[in-house]
């Protein structure tokens, strides 16, 4: 998988486990979505949202979004190991937030 891939996929479980509690219409006006889009969100298909837009969404409800750079110790190693995308989310004691929120297979 791509790396924007992988961040549109954890940016949209972070927001699922946000929304995690919520029915779809209290959800929909806390994000201000149609109830559809939350639908799409809770079963996992995040084709109709780009990574901007769902950090957007997260810093809606009130999240700080940050980016570390941390540079590979052996960027030309064999075999090729691939750059790791890591998204914690911290409670509001700014501990992490072990929580998550899968999406269901289909």
């Amino acid at each position: 998988m791509r790396m924007d891939q992988q961040l549109k996929h954890a940016l949209a479980r972070e927001l699922c486990a946000i929304i995690d509690g919520l029915s779809q219409a209290e959800a929909a006006t806390a994000l201000r979505l149609s109830q559809p889009y939350v639908s799409c969100l809770r079963r996992g298909q995040y084709a109709g949202f780009s990574a901007g837009r769902l950090a957007r969404l997260i810093a809606s409800q009130h999240y700080n979004i940050e980016l570390h750079l941390r540079r590979m110790n052996f960027p030309y190693a064999r075999p090729f190991v691939p750059p790791a995308l890591v998204v914690i989310r911290y409670d509001r004691y700014g501990r992490p937030d072990v929580s998550r929120c899968e999406p269901r297979s289909p």
